[in-house]
């Protein structure tokens, strides 16, 4: 194909907005080359437009192919968030872009736009993705235990960079992930065919891109994987195709090293609670109600074999107690105190009719999973008195 400077395409708004608003989003501005990565690459040839992007940083590539009726080949280079706003406010129909000489027109009904454009250049090359190795494809439900599950317990502190990320891990057909903040820690696996035995860790920001990914029950998200000549994995690709997109998305590796999670996860524990999520989650919400930071401490204490005691307190007399009934083997009048926020986000993060808490002692883990599915795990450091 010639890269012509005469390019034309005609594509549905709906269609080309929503291609525009996911690729937008990954372009980092704090990047010291914001000028030139703001702007996005669009390579217009057989029955597709593919649009490209890069932050230089975390994502090495995004690149979207969309369905188009192609009058003339050729690429060009746009700022995304212009081309973006112009889209969303157009009427829906279709649109007709063009380049002429050196501007790049933009036809839909009665609305007219003229933009300039920059030279095509690509942040990705066929050959390199030629060089990836597949690990294995997830399904939506799959996705959402490795993504949405752990995204929750990633560390937001750039200066703890090694939290900064999941870790994932593939061995003897399982997929298994984790992150932790130091407060708080998950723990996931999906039973999988993998291809490979590695590991790797990804951004955060990766993390949270990769779970927005909106897919649907009969397609599947197939990973790839680049090593260098350590061994070690640089990039994660992952590819997802339906009707509409095909979208391709390589990411950097952290190149540090993940802490021995499985270190900090007890193995024996004192106490036993089954209790109904959603009871729960309520009380708790009512009872820290007297708190204006989500990071105050909820005392939990078990008062006899079907009950637990949930209390909050602060310095100028203020509290507030309820009690609720629960399934309970341990110690009675034990108790241990949690950030009430943290236990929040976990207990709206499982799934299941009912709870299983696990506690050591007032200074252990406390360990939370669905009654019947251990495949979500999580660890709720408590808080001292």
């Amino acid at each position: 194909m010639s890269e012509s400077t005469n390019a034309s395409f005609i594509i549905s708004r709906s269609i080309l907005y929503k291609a525009l608003s996911y690729i937008v989003r990954f372009v980092d501005k704090r990047t010291i080359s914001a000028a030139v990565v703001a702007n996005i690459k669009i390579l217009i040839s057989g029955n597709f437009i593919t649009i490209s992007t890069t932050d230089e940083r975390v994502f090495d590539a995004v690149i979207i192919k969309v369905p188009a009726t192609i009058k003339r080949e050729g690429s060009f280079a746009i700022n995304g968030s212009t081309f973006q706003d112009i889209i969303r406010n157009l009427e829906e129909s279709e649109v007709i872009i063009e380049q002429v000489e050196n501007i790049l027109k933009i036809v839909c009904l009665n609305s007219e736009f003229v933009l300039p454009y920059s030279m095509y250049q690509k942040c990705y090359s066929e050959e390199e993705k030629d060089n990836f190795k597949p690990l294995c494809s997830i399904n939506l439900f799959e996705h959402d235990i490795i993504f949405n599950k752990t995204k929750i317990a990633i560390c937001n502190d750039e200066t703890r960079y090694n939290l900064t990320g999941l870790y994932i891990e593939s061995d003897n057909d399982k997929l298994i992930a984790a992150s932790t903040d130091s407060h708080k820690l998950a723990n996931v696996h999906c039973d999988i065919e993998v291809k490979a035995k590695i590991h790797f860790i990804m951004p955060r920001k990766a993390v949270l891109e990769i779970a927005k990914l909106d897919i649907n029950l009969e397609n599947k998200i197939n990973i790839s994987y680049l090593e260098n000549s350590e061994n070690f994995v640089t990039k994660v690709l992952f590819h997802y195709k339906d009707d509409y997109f095909d979208i391709t998305i390589i990411i950097n590796t952290l190149a540090v090293e993940f802490p021995n999670y499985k270190a900090v996860i007890p193995k024996v524990f004192d106490n036993f609670i089954i209790a109904n999520t959603a009871g729960l989650i309520k009380i708790i919400e009512r009872v820290s109600s007297i708190f204006s930071d989500r990071n105050k401490g909820i005392k939990l204490r078990f008062i006899s074999e079907n009950k637990i005691n949930i209390s909050a307190n602060l310095p100028d007399g203020s509290n507030a107690q309820e009690d609720f009934n629960i399934e309970y083997k341990g110690k009675i009048n034990s108790f241990v105190v949690v950030n009430h926020g943290y236990l929040l986000d976990i207990l709206k993060s499982l799934k299941g009719e009912n709870i299983k808490i696990s506690t050591l002692n007032t200074m252990g883990g406390i360990l939370l999973h669905s009654e019947n599915d251990n495949k979500v795990l999580y660890l709720v450091m408590p808080l001292v008195t």
